[in-house]
Formats: C-alpha cells, sequence, structure tokens
C-alpha cells in the first residue's frame, strides 16, 4: 500500500510538472505575442508620427541651383517667384547661378553635391537640360522629378529695331534675294536652333546662324547689331530690353489673344503670316508646336524617399504661381505663370525631349 501511494504520488507530480511547463510555455508565448503587438503599435504609431512630421514639414529655407549664366531670364524670373515664396511662406529662396557646358556643370553639381533632401531646388529650362543630355553628361531626366512648370516663353523672329525689316515678309524676301546676307543667332542644342533651322529649311533659305552657350549674348548681339536677329524667346527679349532696341516680326505660336494683351507693341501670329502672304504653303507643326519650358525639380531620389515633402512643395509653389502678387509682377516682366504640377508636368517635359530626339542631329554630330 505504501508503495502504491508512493508511486501515485510520483504520478501527480509528473503531472503538475508537465502542467506547469505547459502554463509557461503559454505565458512565454503570450508574452511573447504581446510584445510582438506591442513592437508593432510602436512601430505604426512611430511610421504615423513620421507621416504627420513629413506633412508638417516646414523649412527654414530652400537653396535653389540655376545652372545658367546671371542676367538671363530664367534669372530674372526666379528671382520674382522667390521674392513671392518668401513673402507669402515667410521661407527664403537662396539662389546660386553655376554656368559651363550649356548647364552640365550646374547640373552635375545639383546631383552630385546638394542632398537629395527635397531642401535643395533646381530651376532649368528644357532644352538646354537636354542639350547637355546629348552631349553625354551623366545624367538623365529619370534623376529628377518635376514640381511644377512655371512658363512657357514663345519663340518670334526678332531683329534690331533699326533694321530695315519691318514685317515677316519683308524679312523673308529680303534672305531669299540675299543668300548667306543674313545672319540668325540662337542658343546651341536648344528651341531656338530647332525652329530656326526649320524655318531656314521651309523658305530654303541661306542663313548664317551663329550659335551661343545661352540667350543672354543672343540678345546682346541683336540688340547691338552684332547679328541681324534670332528666333528665340520672345518675351524675354521683351523683357530685356522693349521695343527701342528690338522689334519682334512674327510669333512662332498659334494666335494667342493673352500674347496679344500681354506684348508691348503690334504682334502677328506666324500662321496668319502664312495664309496672307505664302498661302501656297503649309505650316509646319515645328512651328507652332514649341515653347522653352521652364521647370522647377527635386532629385528623383528625394521624390522617392520623401513624398510628402514633395506634396508639401508641390502645394507652396502652386499658391506662389497663382497668387494675384507674382502674376501682376510676372505680367509687367512680360511672361505668363501658368504652372502644371507633379506627373503631369513630368509628362511634358518627357514628351518635350522626345521632340529633341527627333532632332538630335542640331544639338550634337553622332
Amino acid at each position: 500500500m505504501k508503495k502504491r501511494g508512493i508511486v501515485l504520488m510520483s504520478s501527480v507530480l509528473l503531472a503538475l510538472t508537465a502542467c506547469g511547463n505547459n502554463m509557461n510555455e503559454d505565458m512565454n508565448e503570450a508574452a511573447g505575442d504581446n510584445n510582438a503587438n506591442n513592437q508593432n503599435d510602436m512601430n505604426n504609431d512611430n511610421n504615423a508620427n513620421d507621416e504627420v512630421a513629413e506633412t508638417d514639414w516646414e523649412p527654414d529655407s530652400l537653396d535653389v541651383l540655376i545652372p545658367l549664366s546671371p542676367g538671363g531670364g530664367v534669372e530674372r524670373r526666379s528671382r520674382v517667384i522667390a521674392t513671392h515664396f518668401e513673402d507669402i511662406h515667410g521661407i527664403p529662396l537662396n539662389l546660386e547661378l553655376m554656368e559651363g557646358g550649356g548647364t552640365v556643370v550646374g547640373t552635375n553639381h545639383y546631383l552630385q553635391n546638394m542632398e537629395p533632401n527635397a531642401e535643395n531646388i533646381y530651376i532649368n529650362w528644357e532644352y538646354a537640360f537636354t542639350g547637355g543630355v546629348f552631349r553625354d553628361a551623366p545624367y538623365g531626366l529619370d534623376d529628377f522629378m518635376t514640381v511644377s512648370s512655371y512658363t512657357d516663353i514663345h519663340l518670334g523672329l526678332v531683329v534690331n529695331a533699326d533694321s530695315e525689316w519691318e514685317t515677316f515678309e519683308e524679312f523673308v524676301t529680303y534672305a531669299e534675294e540675299n543668300p548667306g546676307g543674313v545672319s540668325l543667332g540662337g542658343t546651341t542644342g536648344s528651341t531656338d536652333q530647332i525652329v530656326t533651322q526649320a524655318f531656314m529649311d521651309h523658305f530654303d533659305l541661306d542663313i548664317n546662324f551663329v550659335p551661343y552657350d545661352g540667350g543672354g549674348g543672343v540678345r546682346t548681339d541683336v540688340a547691338g547689331g552684332h547679328i541681324d536677329g534670332m528666333i528665340g524667346g520672345t518675351e524675354t527679349a521683351w523683357s530685356a530690353f522693349g521695343t527701342d532696341e528690338m522689334r519682334t516680326l512674327t510669333l512662332f505660336t498659334e494666335d494667342n489673344d493673352e500674347l496679344r494683351n500681354l506684348a508691348p507693341q503690334e504682334i502677328t501670329f506666324i500662321e496668319d503670316e502664312m495664309a496672307e502672304h505664302f498661302p501656297d504653303m503649309d505650316v509646319p507643326d515645328v512651328f507652332t508646336g514649341l515653347t522653352n519650358y521652364h521647370f522647377i525639380a527635386i532629385h528623383q531620389e528625394a521624390y522617392e524617399n520623401h513624398p510628402e515633402r514633395f506634396e508639401v512643395l508641390m502645394d507652396m509653389f502652386q499658391e506662389v504661381l497663382d497668387s494675384d502678387q507674382l502674376r501682376e509682377e510676372a505680367r509687367e516682366n512680360y511672361w505668363i505663370s501658368n504652372p502644371v504640377l507633379g506627373q503631369e508636368a513630368q509628362d511634358h517635359w518627357e514628351w518635350v525631349h522626345s521632340v529633341a530626339e527627333d532632332n538630335r542631329n542640331l544639338f550634337v554630330e553622332d
């Protein structure tokens, strides 16, 4: 009997021990689950806090790289934007200009040396950028994401105000009768060069094209009488020299009442000129389809890593570019603020770049 009692007692102890072990395992597992859940909750809270922090992000200042020489239209328009950006948001835009290599030097500096944190901004115009890409620059469109476009500058045939040509027809007639006797300047690898070449080809004109590294030099030489004219950014010419030193013979764009009202002189449009004076000739799409597309962008890496900051930047720039104050000053300087945001602007940039691809031979010799 005593022996049987010992056996029973041992069995009970073993059962209790097993039960205790199972309870400990269950408790440990439960504790582990609780710890994991608590960690997940903490992570979710942290992620939510990060999202709130990014959405509420407001930088002390923004640094802006413009890969062009001082005194050009991009700098002048960027300074207008910077003034109103600080007035509206209380955030200064610190502009830095860095010329060289047809915007290659400054663009490469931006990508290699300025942190991709959405606090470093890039402002340029499309064909200057594309020209660098075609000349084997170590970057491409996929290194950038457009925050907003801010204007399209329209191309026009502009001559010195003291020249003998009062109309587009007179200019074409003179160039036909004097092969090699007329010079037109333009920025190398730009909309200027594409449309100038198309103009010469369409009318079969022998005109000397004088290449420049930027628009400022072209306009200065037209105003100074060193070259006869240019097909280039008309609004920029108006703001830089007015009508005392330059005369616009026609605009290479579709009829546009807003431009007609903006212009400091009476203007005509290329389709009307062709219909009246050259009715047997068609109007190539390239005559009216291209503008100098100006944009504001950040690093693609910044867009991917800080999407909420990108949204904040879009909202801030849209508020500035749509403001009555900026629009009024823009008009006083002969440009029209027409912001297109984010992916829509990026898509347009890519389309403009594809047009350049079709005219690659004008940018570089393969």
